[in-house]
């Protein structure tokens, strides 16, 4: 209730609506007199109508000014002459003047309502007012996102708070003065985890010996956090000795684990890699049917041959290379190879043969360890390195359903070249040649690789004793002969598959 009483009274007004819980509004006057009679005749009024009141309503109002709120900035400098009444309580919280509000909320809130007004705020704001509000602690996860656009008036907060989790799909939970926020995802992942934990399911033993799959490498693609088919509850050991899994998982996994092991663990195919390092000339090597980057001949149907020509030249005139793939298939290679081996048009330097199972590299080289010094310093003593000077060949075969062959092949020369002397040390150098290359072959078809040219130089001398030695005329009894040959480094490579 309130009372408007004049400014001369208000010593006495002042003591007597602090005793009896009315609310004051005093006005001045200019006329002392006129204020005086008139602040008599407001007092016996108010004595009158204090005596009219019920006692509970002197006691209601006690509590009234609890209940009130500022609106905003504006609406507190008209507020003094409104009657806010008992049942409701407005609060209007925006982005802008949240935390100025807050400062004038008590320290204890009643579930009245609120007003809200937000314009593409982060879900995160919004619910900070409304935990600044009922001055709560919040607490929200990473997962916690996102902007809404909404206008509630004179809305409960326990509605609001309701509202605003179910458009952002989010829950929330609350301890003491803290209220904690989560999606709805969160949510779910951690019940999940709890009624794991709380009810696990009773685990089973499974060991199972492989043949033929390497066991470790079979445990890393069990493993749940890289994708495997262990459940979450699943580990799983594996014996390096005996080849053995050690699985401990739930039955239904281990019934699945059991079926995916059996299928998987079956006999790689294997190949068989019969190659010939040969030195021919390029009139021999025609004779065997290799015509590089040539078509396919007319007259020999089981002839094929594959235009893939790379030349890589070198610096060097005594060895160069130009990298060459033919096929050949339906030849007796063998057979002619040691056909020319006797007449001496070809060399056979190797004939290695390899085994190796799909996606597995075999490897063969040919050659030898040149020493050489170096000297570390003056106090130490020189030491003896190698390096190598051999002719290498990494083969990779991968079997394909329709049993073709993709070969990929690494062949690598290296040659002993000058060496260099630099003080007390000397250093050799080697010229060395690396080629890498993937074809497809069928069962038994025949891979040449060729083009490493290899030029030698010969010279001697056929003379009479005494008499070639006497100058001008020792000519007639001298004949210096000079030979060069040039030979190129052959290297056939045939597979065949062989049944497991």
């Amino acid at each position: 209730m309130t009372i408007f009483i004049p400014a001369a009274g208000k010593q006495f007004s002042t003591w007597w609506c602090n005793l009896t819980n009315f609310n004051l509004v005093y006005f001045p006057g200019k006329n002392k007199h006129l204020n005086r009679s008139r602040g008599l005749i407001s007092l016996l009024i108010g004595c009158l109508l204090l005596m009219g009141v019920p006692s509970h309503s002197r006691s209601s109002n006690s509590h009234l000014s609890d209940s009130k709120l500022s609106n905003s900035a504006s609406s507190n400098s008209t507020s003094s002459n409104s009657v806010l009444s008992n049942n409701v309580s407005s609060s209007n919280i925006s982005p802008n003047n949240a935390s100025s509000s807050n400062a004038s909320l008590p320290r204890t809130r009643s579930g009245g309502p609120v007003t809200l007004e937000f314009q593409d705020a982060p879900v995160s704001v919004i619910l900070q007012a409304l935990a600044d509000y009922r001055q709560l602690n919040l607490i929200t996860t990473t997962g916690v996102g996102g902007n809404l656009s909404l206008r509630l008036i004179e809305v409960p907060w326990e509605q609001a708070l309701a509202i605003i989790l179910r458009m952002g799909r989010l829950k929330a939970e609350r301890e003491g003065t803290v209220m904690m926020v989560f999606t709805e995802q969160e949510i779910q992942e951690r019940q999940q985890r709890t009624k794991q934990q709380a009810a696990p399911e009773a685990l089973a033993n499974l060991t199972l010996a492989l043949q033929y799959a390497n066991a470790e490498q079979v445990a890393d693609s069990l493993d749940p956090l890289q994708g495997g088919l262990l459940s979450p509850l699943g580990s799983v050991v594996a014996d390096k000795r005996t080849n053995t899994l050690l699985i401990r998982d739930t039955p239904a996994s281990l019934a699945l684990l059991k079926n995916w092991l059996i299928e998987m663990d079956l006999p790689l195919q294997q190949v068989q890699l019969s190659a010939h390092i040969v030195t021919i000339s390029s009139e021999d090597l025609q004779e065997l049917g290799v015509r590089w980057g040539m078509g396919e001949g007319k007259g020999n149907t089981a002839l094929r041959i594959n235009d893939f020509n790379v030349n890589l030249p070198l610096p060097n005139s005594a060895a160069s290379v130009g990298f060459h793939v033919a096929r050949i298939g339906g030849r007796l290679l063998e057979l002619e190879l040691s056909a020319l081996e006797q007449e001496n048009q070809v060399d056979i330097i190797a004939s290695p043969r390899l085994i190796t199972s799909h996606q597995q590299t075999a490897s063969i080289k040919q050659g030898s360890d040149i020493p050489y010094t170096v000297s570390r310093g003056k106090k130490e003593a020189a030491a003896i390195e190698f390096k190598e000077a051999v002719l290498g060949m990494e083969v990779t075969p991968k079997i394909l359903r329709n049993g073709k062959i993709i070969l990929d092949l690494k062949i690598s020369q290296n040659m002993p070249g000058i060496t260099i002397k630099r003080g007390e040390s000397e250093m050799l150098l080697i010229d060395k040649q690396e080629i890498k290359t993937q074809v497809t072959v069928n069962d038994g078809e025949t891979i040449v690789l060729g083009g490493i040219f290899q030029q030698k130089k010969r010279q001697s001398v056929n003379k009479v004793p005494l008499l070639a030695d006497i100058p001008l005329l020792g000519a007639m009894f001298r004949q210096d002969t000079q030979q060069q040959s040039r030979r190129e480094l052959v290297i056939f490579i045939t597979p065949k598959l062989i049944s497991a």
